[in-house]
């Protein structure tokens, strides 16, 4: 059921931050989608035949989010063979980029789907999630941290360019820089961005890409090659992890797992290793 065009709506979607508040911090992209009440979040429910006459008389066993770029994210606790029929149905004929979530939903959406849908190419990405669990102040070994704002942009383009190819944020397929730049505008005009400003220009970056009630999850965090090493990673991400501890939030980023250098450094910021998360790119 696509929760925005129910009539119970409003009803539904406050189920929904109910139903996904344990394993927030896996999923804050999915509950940031359900606290906006967006087009792209869909319920699997379960009826309860006894309470036809309440305001809502559905009991939710699983969410998961389909958007317009054909990337899938889900929290089902239950794969039960049932459930893998209904979303084989759904996603009979459509397509899937992506698969990302907590390691082992993801295996789970991955089989249960396996014989909708036939790619030539498949590659996972196994990160770590990482929880800052206590605070810490890094500063950088030169160079000025900053919050950045919409007319950092052009300053800012070559780090967002720079991170895009080397991170292969999306594999087998270029990003036009007409798209790179309105993601970074986009990322400028509603998300929290720092970065390290030394000698008129930036030489590292890095951004929150959701927030709910309870989280701050960090990404895109870049440093030029001839700059690393010198404490700057730390430095930005204590600097938006200190914001969201201001604002009653915790802090939560991913890593790859064989990304030995960045692990220290988030170390170092106070971030301890809190699960598996994993990304599957289709094509």
């Amino acid at each position: 059921m696509q929760a925005a065009n129910c009539p119970d709506a409003k009803a539904l979607f406050l189920q929904a931050q109910t139903f996904l508040l344990a394993e927030e911090k896996f999923n804050c992209a999915l509950m940031q989608r359900i606290l906006n009440e967006e087009e792209s979040v869909f319920l699997i429910l379960n009826t309860d035949s006894d309470k036809k006459d309440a305001p809502c008389p559905v009991q939710i066993a699983g969410v998961f989010s389909y958007n317009i770029g054909k990337s899938l994210s889900a929290f089902i606790p239950d794969m039960n063979e049932e459930i893998k029929k209904e979303l084989a149905l759904f996603f009979k004929d459509k397509k899937i980029h992506s698969i990302t979530g907590e390691s082992s939903c993801v295996s789970k959406l991955e089989a249960a789907l396996c014989n909708v849908n036939f790619y030539k190419e498949r590659r996972a990405r196994e990160l770590f999630l990482m929880e800052q669990t206590c605070g810490a102040v890094c500063k950088p070994a030169f160079g000025v941290v900053k919050e950045c704002s919409l007319s950092d942009g052009n300053l800012l383009m070559p780090l967002q360019v720079a991170y895009d190819t080397e991170e292969e944020i999306s594999p087998w397929k270029k990003i036009p820089p007409a798209a790179e730049r309105m993601v970074l505008d986009k990322t400028l005009r509603t998300l929290t961005v720092f970065g390290i400003f030394y000698k008129d220009t930036f030489i590292a970056k890095a951004n929150t890409n959701a927030q709910t009630k309870n989280f701050v999850q960090l990404g895109g965090v870049y440093t030029k090659k001839e700059f690393r090493g010198k404490n700057l990673a730390a430095a930005l991400v204590c600097a938006i992890a200190y914001k969201a501890r201001a604002e009653g939030k915790k802090t939560i980023l991913f890593v790859r797992q064989k990304n030995i250098s960045a692990i220290r450094s988030y170390t170092k910021a106070g971030f301890t290793l809190a699960g598996n998360f994993k990304i599957v790119y289709f094509r």
